[in-house]
């Protein structure tokens, strides 16, 4: 058991956390914004989900990016051990040595091997270049001295020696002596959401959460031209028609597609004259044009066979719904021209 629950979690990898789409990533956002357990600057899903793609891009897991990741002045920042740690995944990483460390200064190099060249990146950082940023005032220098210039140095060697892993990301101490630009001054007070303001955007999410519906086999249900034709009605005020109108819509989808087999009739395997089994070849316009068939200038196959056929197609396979096809409509049309049956579906009765 031990040896199972070890090979678990050697495994498991934290990254597969993190959401793919931009989609997820903000829903994943919502949640956590609304669980109060994050950092307080990360205090909308907006900035939660920026924090999430910064952290994608980064190969971080989603926890260790949204508790890492913040923006100062503008600037998405990291601490050095995060970036340390980003850099040692890369196979160019070559190590770390510290020339100098002291409540003074300090000074790395930084090794990084390619398959053509070694090459050694120093990071430096001295107390005098503190004072003259004016940062010996700050708490963290005057308390922890050394440990803040041992974040500048290897910030520095760390961004100069990875810049196209690491390129435009700071550490929080580097950010600690640039002064912001103020922003002009805006009025941030929300405006007053109306109940009808309220009914329409819970409508419209509803509408959204129909639309983006799937099949049992996580095909769409609507395609891009439904959703274009709902966005019309809703532009045009027809918002709770089209929110009725799409979930009659989608629910008859899916109970077509769900029920598609068994809304088939039995093929009789020996009455369908193999002269007549033809070999047709997996397409959809295929498919289509023998649902099409006329037979004394009706249709043989009805509205609801053709999209029963279709549900099958997409379940099973053109090439399947097009041998099916054939046979229904071959047994059909042989059984009428006989007079075993008084009547085709879809076909008027002479």
């Amino acid at each position: 058991m031990e040896k199972e629950l070890q090979t678990q979690q050697e495994q498991f990898n934290p990254l597969q956390l993190m959401p793919q789409s931009f989609a997820d990533k903000y829903k994943m956002a919502g949640v956590l914004c609304n669980s109060g357990m994050l950092p307080v600057g990360l205090n909308t899903p907006e900035k939660v989900c920026v924090a999430l793609e910064w952290g994608h891009e980064l190969q971080l897991p989603p926890m260790v990016a949204v508790n890492n990741i913040a923006v100062i002045n503008g600037k998405p920042t990291l601490s050095a051990d995060i970036m340390h740690a980003i850099a040692k995944r890369n196979p160019e990483y070559g190590g770390l040595k510290w020339l100098q460390l002291s409540d003074t200064v300090a000074e790395c190099v930084i090794t990084r091997t390619t398959a053509t060249y070694t090459e050694e990146t120093a990071g430096y950082y001295d107390i005098d270049m503190a004072r003259n940023a004016n940062l010996l005032s700050k708490d963290n220098w005057k308390k922890y001295p050394q440990r803040m210039l041992k974040h500048r140095a290897l910030s520095y060697a760390l961004r100069d020696a990875f810049p196209d892993i690491l390129a435009g990301i700071y550490s929080p101490e580097e950010m600690d002596g640039v002064q912001s630009v103020a922003a002009p001054e805006r009025n941030i007070t929300p405006p007053r959401t109306t109940d009808e303001e309220c009914m329409k955007k819970k409508t419209l999410n509803e509408l959204a959460g129909i639309m983006s519906s799937v099949y049992p086999d996580d095909s769409p249900v609507f395609s891009e031209k439904d959703k274009a034709d709902y966005r019309a009605m809703v532009k045009n005020g027809k918002l709770s028609q089209a929110l009725k109108s799409a979930a009659a819509e989608c629910d008859e989808r899916i109970f077509s597609f769900s029920n598609a087999e068994e809304a088939l009739p039995p093929v009789q395997e020996d009455i369908v004259p193999p002269w007549k089994r033809q070999q047709v070849g997996a397409s959809i316009f295929e498919l289509n044009s023998i649902l099409a068939v006329e037979y004394n200038g009706a249709r043989v196959f009805n509205a609801t066979k053709t999209d029963a056929y279709n549900a099958m197609a997409k379940k099973f396979g053109v090439d399947y719904a097009i041998d099916q096809a054939i046979k229904e409509r071959d047994y059909l049309i042989e059984q009428i021209t006989n007079g075993m049956q008084p009547g085709l579906p879809g076909l008027e009765e002479e």
